[in-house]
């Protein structure tokens, strides 16, 4: 398989939006690396177990949402006299919906409303996703997609689809929290490589001519001073650098997924043990009724020659009865 680099971006079909852990990361590595390599890890974020609320909030789960939830901040709005924590979980058959809520103290679940987020004390990194200057609406966007990214991540979900702006919301929120919650200027470079139509499918590699990797001005520079010396070393090191961080996210991918293999593997050894259970169950009550049955059978030949018993001597009294003459 061929993998991409600063000299070689892979680019987003937008009409088929399927995204994976693997389709962004390398999206992100070959058109802002500096911005993602900052990025914090799922492993800093915060998911919980919907059972983990108890058998109220358990029994009463939406069927399509998320069993793990993932904590958005805490909910201190003044008509509440306390302060309780607010949870996102995935919803939908693309996996590609969020929604929010909180559990109430007597263990019943409130649906949090977008237009009431402003209520929310926001945890990093979803909190340095923009302020108000860039609208609410592009703010709850940007949540979104950062939020569906990490349960990506976290081998919680398997993909994101459906989700026709996804790139844009995940591509700014990644420059606001790479510059802390600040507006973030123009990205230079390898970043500007993105093209602003988005022409091959989400989950393929475009394959483009072999070229170096210089800017204008260098190229300008050649013509000008006749030098035809090869790359510097500079861009090959940025090119190793790129190298290395797809290296550790082709990692983090793999562990993700054998994460999410585990999960699976225990659902399906707890189903096992139930099915065998079960098993264990009927073959007692199997060997009980065939252990009656043949008690059964048993009785029916004792009574069968019971039977055989009686209608000899009923013969025998017949005949008896014959020779006397009565």
């Amino acid at each position: 398989m061929a993998y991409t680099n600063v000299n070689n971006p892979i680019t987003i079909d937008e009409s088929v939006t399927s995204w994976y852990t693997q389709t962004i990361s390398r999206q992100a590595r070959s058109l802002i690396p500096d911005d993602f390599e900052k990025l914090p890890t799922f492993e800093t974020v915060k998911f919980s177990h919907r059972k983990s609320f108890g058998p109220i909030v358990d029994t009463h789960w939406p069927q399509d949402a998320s069993e793990m939830v993932l904590t958005l901040g805490t909910f201190d709005a003044p008509h509440l006299n306390f302060k309780p924590l607010v949870y996102v979980y995935v919803h939908g058959l693309k996996t590609h919906y969020i929604g929010y809520f909180y559990v109430n103290p007597d263990s019943s679940v409130y649906r949090v409303q977008q237009s009431s987020l402003q209520h929310v004390d926001i945890d990093e990194p979803f909190c340095d996703v923009g302020d108000l200057s860039v609208g609410k609406q592009t703010l709850c966007n940007r949540v979104r997609a950062m939020a569906l990214y990490y349960f990506l991540a976290a081998g919680y979900i398997d993909e994101v689809g459906d989700y026709n702006h996804f790139w844009l919301d995940f591509k700014q929120s990644c420059a606001w929290i790479a510059n802390k919650g600040s507006r973030p200027k123009p990205h230079a470079g390898v970043q500007k490589q993105e093209p602003d139509t988005v022409l091959a499918s989400a989950a393929t590699l475009v394959p483009t001519p072999d070229r170096t990797d210089v800017t204008h001005g260098t190229i300008a520079s050649q013509k000008r001073t006749g030098d035809d010396e090869p790359i510097p070393a500079a861009a090959q090191v940025n090119g190793l650098t790129a190298e290395i961080s797809r290296v550790k996210n082709e990692s983090m991918f793999s562990q993700n997924a054998y994460r999410g293999i585990q999960v699976q593997h225990d659902e399906l050894a707890e189903l096992h043990a139930n099915t065998l259970n079960n098993a264990n169950a009927l073959r007692d009550q199997l060997g009980q009724i065939q252990a009656r049955c043949a008690q059964a059978e048993r009785r029916s030949k004792v009574l069968e020659k019971e039977v055989e018993g009686l209608k000899q001597r009923m013969r025998r009294a017949g005949e008896a009865l014959d020779i006397s003459g009565f």
